[in-house]
Order: structure tokens, then C-alpha cells, then sequence
């Protein structure tokens, strides 16, 4: 806890803040698998909670709702195609932002949380294939 001196016209008192800690979970909320030294946890943007690499999206974008390169847990993906697709009806002109975001939800809903950030990582496994066929 952290103590003030408050000065007021009836005189001097203290007062202790007792700040909220945040603990930091052992495990993951979604796998439940314990997190260590080499499986990391991340907190995922839109519910706060500890999540581990492979129950969460990195790198997630969504130009319609203002996010840029944040982790987001794989229960959070559905919440978030909902507040995409209500924005959608409320402004109908950002049609084409909302289907690219939509599109990358789907893909991320659908169990391929690695490949949905950027094409360019698509293009690493898609050489790395290349160069296994010309060594065989």
C-alpha cells in the first residue's frame, strides 16, 4: 500500500492507497497448460486475461476497430467479429475495411491462428516447400 498526507482546513491525516495488485496467472485461461520459462504467456487485448502462444492470434489488425498488432485469445475472436459486423451496420461505408477484418477472423476462428497477420509469412512457408522439393 502506498501512504498520502492529505492537508485539509481541519488539519493533517494520512491515508494508506491500497493499490489492486494484478497477478499475473500460471496458466493459460484457455488450455489451462501451466506457463514457464519457455512457454510464455500474453495478455490478450480485448479481455485481459493470460493466454498462451497457440490459444491466442498475434499480431491481429483490424482497421475498423482501431487495432493494430495486438494478441487476441481465440474466445475473444467471435466478440470481436460481432463488434466488427455491428460497426458494419452502423457505418456502411466501411464495407470493404470490414470484410478484409472479417475475412482474417474467419480464417483465425477456423484454427489457423499463425498464418492470418501478413502475406509475407505466407510467402516464407511457401519457399521453405520450394526449397524441400528441389533438395529431394
Amino acid at each position: 500500500s502506498t501512504q498520502s498526507t492529505w492537508v485539509t482546513p481541519e488539519g493533517e491525516f494520512e491515508v494508506n492507497i491500497n493499490k489492486p495488485k494484478v497477478e499475473k496467472s500460471g496458466n493459460c485461461h484457455v488450455c489451462s497448460k501451466k506457463f514457464s520459462f519457455f512457454k510464455g504467456s500474453y495478455k490478450c487485448k480485448n479481455c485481459d486475461l493470460d493466454v498462451c502462444r497457440s490459444c491466442s492470434k498475434g499480431n491481429f489488425i483490424s482497421s475498423v476497430l482501431g487495432l493494430t498488432k495486438v494478441r487476441i485469445c481465440k474466445p475473444c475472436l467471435p466478440k470481436l467479429k460481432e463488434q466488427i459486423e455491428l460497426k458494419l451496420k452502423e457505418k456502411p461505408e466501411l464495407k470493404l475495411e470490414a470484410e478484409k477484418d472479417l475475412k482474417l477472423i474467419n480464417l483465425a476462428i477456423e484454427g489457423d491462428l499463425g498464418n492470418t497477420s501478413s502475406s509475407s509469412s505466407d510467402d516464407k512457408q511457401k519457399k521453405k516447400k520450394k526449397k524441400k522439393k528441389k533438395k529431394t
